[in-house]
């Protein structure tokens, strides 16, 4: 199963699917994106939720859930949640905690004050909050703000993790964070951004067709 990130649909692994033919993939939008309603006040948990009763409904198990970014963080959410879930695939993920910043620090804290004081703040926010609907900015204030550094050493499946070397996005040391918490996992780095997987997607599908023949398992 491919997880979309976030302002994406189920086309961004569109090719890679088509190109396992020996495996059933699944590719769904997840809420608010491509041709999936989204709704106000989601959480991570609802994300969660929603991709295991697909599972459920078409009876799937054993399955590898593989997620970029956001689909990532709702794959290492699930995995704590499903048995249904066989394997892990990472790519660039978010869920960890960033580290402090001061520049971020003084933007929350000026955003707050201008909201207090019934002042102009539509400048205010990243390019992907200010995109969205009034309906889909409060889901993505709930899903920005939900960590998930205490629970990702309970994830108990093989767990491969994909990560660029040059992510902006979600910064390398997410990805070293998450090898040292959970237990059976590998860290495989890319060159590129946090778009590493479809930059160098030669090298990324050979990875991704090597672990699921097996041929490469996490140690």
């Amino acid at each position: 199963m491919f997880l979309h990130g976030w302002g994406l649909d189920h086309r961004c692994f569109l090719n890679f699917s088509k190109s396992l033919i020996n495996y059933k993939c699944v590719l769904i939008d997840l809420y608010g994106f491509g041709n999936s309603e989204g709704r106000a006040n989601l959480t991570l948990y609802d994300y969660a939720k929603g991709v295991e009763d697909i599972l459920r409904e078409n009876n799937l198990t054993n399955v590898t859930v593989l997620g970029h970014s956001f689909g990532g963080k709702i794959g290492l959410l699930l995995s704590t949640m499903s048995t249904r879930v066989k394997n892990l695939i990472i790519i660039d993920a978010s869920g960890i905690k960033p580290r402090f910043s001061i520049k971020k620090f003084y933007l929350i804290h000026k955003y707050k004050l201008l909201k207090l004081l019934k002042l102009n703040t539509d400048n205010y926010g990243s390019e992907d909050y200010r995109a969205l609907s009034e309906d889909m900015k409060s889901t993505f204030v709930n899903v920005v703000n939900t960590h998930l550094n205490k629970i990702v050493k309970n994830i108990v499946q093989d767990t491969l993790i994909i990560w660029g070397d040059k992510d902006k996005d979600t910064p390398l040391y997410m990805a070293h964070k998450l090898n040292r918490r959970i237990k059976n996992s590998s860290l495989i780095v890319l060159h590129g951004s946090h778009y590493a997987y479809a930059e160098n997607s030669y090298s990324f599908f050979r990875i991704l067709k090597a672990y699921l023949d097996g041929v490469y398992v996490c140690s």
